[in-house]
């Protein structure tokens, strides 16, 4: 691990380099030194190096996704927002999965399709598929056994270049107390992420899942309003 990197290196009692690491980590791995493989961390950590480290696209990842839209629309296919999948199932005779779909309305739509890209976290298929779905035992037990994964809330905001000081980076890390790490990214003029004398403020901070992924409709949004209360603080 880099926490073992650091006791070969004789550095494991520097505590101010033991936290830079950490807080590095955690936005990168997810994980803290002790538990970032070495050869994983020692190339994450990278990322921030010069001459290459972070850069943004011009106009922000925005025009990424705006380009990716367009190419899909152009090649027939069938861009739906704002639904969600409730269900998805195969059977052993059949190479044909069925999915349910509820729209923004709380329609229901049935689907069937012979391939699926799932990019949500696997530990979602337990809820999505059922035990008689096709997902096979042993690899519902590999789901089971696996670490809940990483969330985190993100702040968007806009601001007058004029508040900002001359020398201002575009990327900051912090350690705060009632969040612990917490990540700001500051578009810098003529990027294209924001009108000429404005700027855009991204504030990032990780929260355990658990705390969000089973309130209703109306408590995640007050939780949501006072979690932006104290960013903005």
């Amino acid at each position: 691990t880099i926490a073992d990197l650091l006791t070969l290196t004789g550095c494991q009692k520097d505590r101010r380099l033991r936290r830079f690491l950490d807080l590095q980590l955690k936005l990168y791995s997810q994980e803290s030194a002790c538990r970032t493989a070495a050869l994983y961390g020692a190339t994450v950590l990278q990322m921030a190096q010069a001459p290459r480290g972070l850069w943004h696209l011009h106009g922000s990842m925005q025009i990424l996704s705006d380009l990716l839209k367009n190419s899909f629309l152009r090649d027939g296919g069938k861009l739906l927002i704002g639904h969600r999948v409730t269900k998805i199932a195969n059977t052993k005779s059949s190479n044909i999965f069925s999915i349910n779909v509820i729209d923004s309305k709380k329609n229901l739509i049935h689907l069937n399709t012979s391939d699926i890209v799932f990019s949500l976290p696997p530990q979602s298929l337990l809820d999505l598929i059922p035990i008689e779905g096709g997902l096979p035992a042993t690899y519902r037990e590999k789901i089971n056994k696996l670490p809940k994964p990483s969330g985190a809330v993100v702040f968007y905001g806009a601001l007058s270049r004029s508040d900002l000081p001359d020398d201002c980076p575009s990327h900051i890390q912090i350690f705060d107390e009632h969040f612990g790490s917490l990540f700001i990214s500051i578009s810098m003029e003529d990027d294209q992420r924001a009108p000429a004398g404005m700027a855009t403020l991204i504030a990032s901070v990780f929260v355990d899942i658990d705390q969000w992924s089973n309130l209703d409709s109306q408590s995640y949004a007050r939780k949501k309003v006072n979690l932006a209360e104290h960013i903005k603080n």
